[in-house]
């Protein structure tokens, strides 16, 4: 029960940072970016900082090694590819294409493959505007 308890506050957490993100990306895509890398790092319980320093096989390691819950996969990818897609917009080239290959590693590692369809701003706004349980 703790445990579903922490997971569903882990994905309503998230799901808040990136619905103010989805509005706000415009604006201001560099706090975004900010702000959505806080929220993903505590969903992943590493420090934000670390966690996104990492190379994607590194990132994988750490997530096999701590307490990820696999239920949060698709929350985490779909954040960090909209975080990639954030970086590319404030012309952060190089940090876009390695949060991009990070996303893609734990999609992989994780079976939670993420399409291209799936990342449209529409469909961004659906599933977290439904996921949040």
């Amino acid at each position: 029960m703790l445990q579903s308890d922490y997971l569903m506050r882990m994905i309503h957490e998230l799901v808040a940072v990136v619905q103010r993100a989805l509005r706000n990306r415009r604006s201001d895509p560099e706090a975004t970016v900010q702000s959505l890398g806080i929220a993903i790092g505590n969903a992943v319980d590493i420090d934000a900082d670390l966690f996104f320093s990492l190379e994607p096989e590194s990132m994988v390691s750490m997530l096999r090694l701590g307490s990820f819950d696999e239920q949060l996969c698709g929350y985490i990818v779909r954040s960090m590819l909209l975080r990639a897609t954030l970086l590319r917009q404030s012309k952060q080239v190089e940090s876009a294409r390695l949060a991009a290959s990070q996303a893609q590693a734990i999609a992989a590692a994780y079976g939670c493959e993420i399409t291209e369809s799936e990342m449209t701003e529409e469909s961004l706004k659906d599933y977290f505007g439904s996921s949040a349980v």
